[in-house]
């Protein structure tokens, strides 16, 4: 582990990142205080944190993207992952060595809902301070790899960018938001942005305008009233349509 600007505050965690599991755990859990930006270059663990409170941001495919309460980290072993906080940030931790995590060569936030998970945890990390049942423990281990494996369906169940926007636009007249947009394919909103200003060249909610005007174009072309276009698109009213409309039309200002 090569840490930028401070160890990670729980020497249990940075020794399970630098020399791997116990060979009798498959799952060890805590908690810490992220408060300067860290990064942990080949952990020899998997590890999963869920934000419990702050805010910070995280490293998924070479851009840091929030992380907040509520959503999770995912590291699989041996890959580069990396937490920046914004203020003192406290994060939940689950490390194992198992294949409990994605096979991947990426780490991955999920959005939730992370609950059970957060539960399990807590009774991992204070099993470690009590005696413990070896049958609590164990189905402890079993509800933590149930809790991952949830998680893993949501990632994997998600449409992928192409088909969230082959369902965004069959339905140009619901009010679409950001947050909802970018769950359809699995994404935070800022990984959303970053996914369409690399593809598109603009914001997402700006391809959603795109979208709305070629869809009300070819409508009026077929002749249909420009107040029923109005609100096949999502727009309250003709108003509106057209004001969006000479939006879209404006010419670029010159530099």
């Amino acid at each position: 582990m090569e840490p930028s600007g401070t160890s990670i505050g729980n020497d249990r965690l940075e020794e399970l990142l630098a020399r791997g599991m116990p060979p009798e755990e498959t799952y060890l859990a805590g908690t810490i205080l992220v408060t300067r930006a860290l990064t942990c270059h080949r952990p020899s663990v998997g590890v999963v944190f869920v934000v419990q409170q702050g805010r910070g941001e995280v490293l998924v495919e070479g851009h840091f993207l929030p992380c907040e309460p509520g959503q999770a980290y995912l590291c699989p072993p041996g890959v580069l992952f990396s937490l920046r906080p914004m203020g003192t940030w406290g994060l939940a931790w689950l490390a194992t060595a198992r294949q409990a995590l994605p096979e991947s060569t990426q780490t991955r936030i999920a959005l939730g809902p992370v609950e059970d998970l957060e539960a399990v945890m807590a009774a991992i990390a204070t099993r470690e301070e009590t005696t413990q049942d070896p049958l609590l423990a164990e189905a402890e281990e079993n509800l933590a790899t149930i809790a991952l494996a949830r998680l893993h369906a949501q990632l994997d169940g998600a449409l992928g960018f192409t088909a969230m926007w082959i369902r965004v636009g069959e339905d140009l007249g619901y009010p679409w938001s950001l947050g909802e947009i970018a769950s359809l394919a699995g994404l935070n909103p800022e990984q959303l942005r970053l996914e369409c200003l690399a593809r598109f060249g603009t914001s997402p909610m700006a391809q959603v305008t795109n979208l709305r005007m070629a869809r009300g174009r070819a409508l009026l072309a077929q002749g249909m009233p420009e107040g029923e276009v109005a609100t096949a698109v999502g727009y309250a009213g003709v108003a509106s349509f057209r004001a969006a409309m000479r939006r879209v039309d404006a010419p670029e200002p010159n530099p």
